[in-house]
């Protein structure tokens, strides 16, 4: 089980930072607000496990005064990401709504209220316990990868629908599925984390049938953020191949 949990993180790690360099490295190249929300949300998500992970272990060793600070930036960091999330996914599917562009700051001052009130009593989680405040930052940041995996569905839906008349690239449709299938399984890690926390009372890490979920829900959102964004040409080619019979 630990060596599960270890090889999703590190994956994690691995596939957040390389693809959200690859994001940031395009937004400096084309100045596009789109690719930089993105490859922010990516890349501070990435951190954001690495800061958290330190923050537990900590408090784990019984060093709650040093473990706060930490916790405090983690949180943080887990604010701002799904934060440019949320205007990543307004820019890229939503650019001319004003009402997505709302919902994106309905949901960062969701994020960052609620994180304030987290952070207010000035004590690591393991001090304060659970509070309503700490539930409802997980529950902000579950929304922000579900709206998102909604998004890229329905637009993949829409480029099924447009290979079939041979208007539209196989590849792009399949890389929207994956990002669908990433964001997908980034909600449903949070949403196993808030009903662990809720109904147990513990850390996904200190219950083992919980831990075995988000270990394998973060190797396939890992997994699938990798193929969407930096795929290997073998698997390109042989995406397109498969949709050729579509196409004729």
């Amino acid at each position: 089980m630990e060596l599960l949990a270890t090889a999703a993180f590190l994956a994690t790690l691995i596939s957040g930072f390389a693809v959200g360099g690859r994001l940031l490295r395009l937004a400096r190249s084309t100045h596009r607000a789109a690719e930089g929300f993105l490859g922010l949300s990516v890349g501070l998500l990435a951190l954001a496990a690495a800061v958290e992970l330190g923050a537990m272990q900590l408090a784990e060793r019984g060093h709650v005064g040093p473990a706060y600070p930490v916790e405090v930036l983690a949180l943080f960091l887990h604010s701002a990401s799904a934060s440019s999330l949320c205007f990543g996914i307004w820019r890229v599917f939503y650019p001319e709504r004003r009402s997505a562009f709302c919902v994106c700051v309905a949901l960062s001052a969701m994020l960052f209220d609620s994180w304030m009130a987290v952070i207010l009593p000035g004590r690591h989680t393991s001090v304060t316990g659970f509070t309503i405040w700490f539930h409802l930052h997980v529950a902000s940041r579950a929304a922000a990868p579900a709206w998102g995996a909604t998004a890229a569905w329905l637009y993949h839906r829409r480029l099924r629908r447009r290979l079939a008349l041979g208007l539209a690239d196989p590849f792009a449709a399949h890389r929207f599925l994956l990002w669908a299938g990433a964001l997908a399984s980034n909600t449903a890690i949070l949403v196993v984390a808030l009903l662990t926390n809720t109904l147990r009372g513990v850390l996904v890490f200190a219950w083992s049938p919980a831990l075995l979920a988000v270990s394998v829900l973060g190797l396939i959102a890992a997994a699938a953020l990798w193929l969407a964004f930096l795929p290997p040409e073998a698997y390109r080619c042989a995406v397109e191949r498969r949709a050729r019979p579509l196409r004729a």
